[in-house]
């Protein structure tokens, strides 16, 4: 049952022999993810050769030598091959899996396709930054005194106006909100 719960999982699960990196096992998600048809029996960087120069090597043989487990580690990596290469942000745990004589002899891997949150996160970044700009833009105009500006809401209540408009229309500020 437990096999038939990992299969099925929406959550990418594989598990890898070291230090050689076999897939020793690998659910439909985690196939899926690396769209080479099964994994299983298949070297981790001959199924996934884009992988070898993004570090994931790295981490692997890192978990391997410290037997420090990563969790809630988002990772951006390139899968696929070819045209068919696309950016996939994942978040996951990267596990040490110990034998019955307490060495490290696997690691388990349970990542979460997070691409879409992290490209809404990133989008609403960018327009936060825009947003900002636009303000400076705005504020720089409105302090500048070469001409006259006015912010008002939607309903026509004068929210703020700079020196030279008041000037224009020989108001006080407090006259004019």
């Amino acid at each position: 049952r437990l096999i038939a719960l990992f299969k099925q999982s929406p959550a990418a699960i594989g598990v890898v022999t070291a230090p050689d990196w076999v897939w020793e096992f690998s659910n439909a998600a985690n196939d899926h993810l690396a769209d080479r048809g099964a994994l299983v029996g298949r070297n981790v960087f001959e199924a996934m050769p884009e992988l070898v120069s993004q570090g994931f090597a790295h981490l692997l043989d890192l978990i391997y030598r410290t037997g420090e487990t990563f969790d809630d580690f988002e990772v951006k990596l390139w899968v696929g091959s070819g045209e068919a290469l696309r950016e996939v942000y994942l978040n996951g745990t990267y596990q040490p899996i110990r034998n019955a004589q307490g060495k490290i002899d696997r690691v388990a891997t349970l990542m979460h396709d997070v691409t879409e949150k992290v490209k809404a996160r990133n989008r609403i970044e960018a327009l936060a930054e825009e947003l900002k700009e636009s303000e400076a833009r705005a504020r720089r105009l409105q302090d500048s005194g070469v001409i006259g500006v006015v912010f008002w809401t939607r309903d026509g209540g004068v929210v703020d106006a700079n020196d030279a408009f008041l000037a224009m229309l020989g108001y006080e500020r407090e006259e004019l909100t």
